[in-house]
């Protein structure tokens, strides 16, 4: 297919021929655009054509005419750049980085502190930029070949959008993206008990818990709440996975005429290549974006410098072994601090409850640690809580008693194994379950 974009600068003659297909097609365009009668600019009718129709920011109205101007932008990217030299994260590769091959949300591994594992800085290590080993160390080559073909010449740093291979941004922590969302909801949750005149009821957090947990299934209708469900969710950040790069930190991704600008680069043909060549993609809706092709040759051979690989190979250990780590486990215990937690804020922030009638006092709230909720609530207790919020969060409907009995089998799996067994097996169900409710949609969309 020939390509509009041409050495950086786009064919409008093409675009001419693509964007209208009209017999008298001068005489058309020359009325369209009120120009004299004997005078037609092809070029400049299909520079303002650019203009005009690759518009789309989040600030256009009405919404129509932003789908619009987005599905325009799309179904012109095979036209503009290579699409076998990117990735689109709005679309297939939506969860690229974020699951590993059997769809299971992943994040990388961390040590007994917290800290994360496996990662490499891009830069100067003041700068905070990081990415895992393996990228980090293609980028470094990426970076070097390109800046040096700018140095002897072979690649302009004039008048350019790329004159020089940077990062601006990269990794961020998975569990501070999800610090944030926790705090947002608990928030919602102040809010709540105190227009619901909860907050007269709760002196303890045996008072608190039943409400938190009412509040946990409403909000778990509209917004994911469970770590597990977060990290397959649109909220989470693709950065999170340690496999993208940024280039441009004040770039919109939103505003499809910074990405037009940036592709009609006279540079953007050669950056793309040579992207490729070192093992990364771009970014469609982010053209300044490198996201790093696990399956590349070039990419395959940095894992096995590190001792890692993508494909199957005996002397080296899978990415995702060695990497990163499902979230099962600190989910379901990230879901019982998180209750605790919002206890404990809420005891400190606001400690007196209520006064009691004809008492001088009031009743304060106190502050509670892990160890006595244990006593008190019981693993069968929180995987009876956090299986039920899981099914919400998935949109899948069961009575109590079956959600008992399959939290019961997984209680036993804790006693007799341990709490992964237990919490795969519930993950299990809820893939059965998710399964068997599609089918029987579908089933019934079709009989309709």
């Amino acid at each position: 297919m020939k390509k509009i974009i041409k050495s950086g600068k786009a064919d409008l003659n093409e675009i001419i021929r693509k964007k209208f297909k009209y017999t008298g097609i001068n005489e058309y365009l020359r009325k369209r655009h009120g120009a004299p009668m004997d005078y037609f600019d092809k070029h400049g009718l299909a520079r303002k054509y650019l203009e005009e129709e690759f518009r789309a920011d989040n600030s256009l109205k009405p919404l129509r005419e932003l789908h619009r101007s987005r599905g325009l932008y799309k179904d012109h990217l095979e036209d503009m750049f290579d699409v076998n030299y990117s990735y689109d994260l709005w679309a297939d590769k939506n969860k690229y980085g974020l699951v590993d091959v059997e769809n299971e949300p992943i994040m990388l591994k961390t040590d007994a502190e917290g800290y994360t594992l496996g990662l490499y800085p891009l830069a100067a290590q003041d700068d905070g930029l990081f990415a895992i080993d393996f990228v980090a160390g293609a980028f470094s080559n990426f970076r070097n070949y390109y800046n040096n073909k700018v140095g002897l010449g072979n690649i302009s740093d004039q008048n350019t959008r790329i004159p020089r291979i940077e990062p601006k941004k990269a990794w961020v922590p998975f569990n501070d993206d999800y610090a944030a969302h926790v705090q947002n909801l608990y928030e919602t949750f102040i809010s709540y008990i105190h227009s619901a005149g909860y907050i007269k009821e709760i002196d303890s957090f045996d008072t608190f818990l039943p409400i938190y947990l009412d509040f946990v299934d409403l909000v778990a209708k509209e917004v994911v709440l469970t770590k597990q469900a977060y990290a397959k969710s649109e909220l989470r950040s693709y950065y999170s996975s340690g496999l993208i790069i940024d280039l441009k930190d004040d770039y919109d991704f939103d505003d499809d005429k910074e990405k037009i600008s940036f592709i009609q680069d006279k540079n953007f043909l050669k950056y793309q290549k040579i992207a490729k060549s070192f093992g990364f993609r771009i970014d469609r809706n982010a053209p300044w974006r490198l996201i790093a092709n696990l399956e590349s040759a070039y990419m395959e051979e940095q894992m096995k410098l590190l001792g890692a690989s993508y494909t199957e190979s005996p002397d080296h250990v899978n990415i995702f072994e060695r990497y990163y780590k499902r979230l099962n486990v600190s989910s379901y215990n990230r879901y019982k601090t998180v209750a605790i937690s919002f206890y404990n804020k809420l005891a400190t922030t606001i400690p007196a409850s209520r006064t009691p009638l004809g008492a001088k006092d009031s009743i304060d709230r106190n502050p509670v640690s892990i160890s006595y909720v244990n006593k008190r609530y019981n693993d069968l207790f929180w995987l009876n809580a956090y299986f039920s919020t899981r099914l919400i969060e998935e949109k899948i409907v069961l009575d109590d008693n079956q959600i008992y009995f399959k939290t019961k089998d997984a209680y036993l799996l804790k006693k007799n194994i341990d709490i992964k067994a237990a919490l795969g097996y519930l993950n299990r169900e809820i893939k059965l379950l998710r399964t068997y409710s599609y089918k029987k949609a579908a089933s019934k969309n079709k009989c309709t």
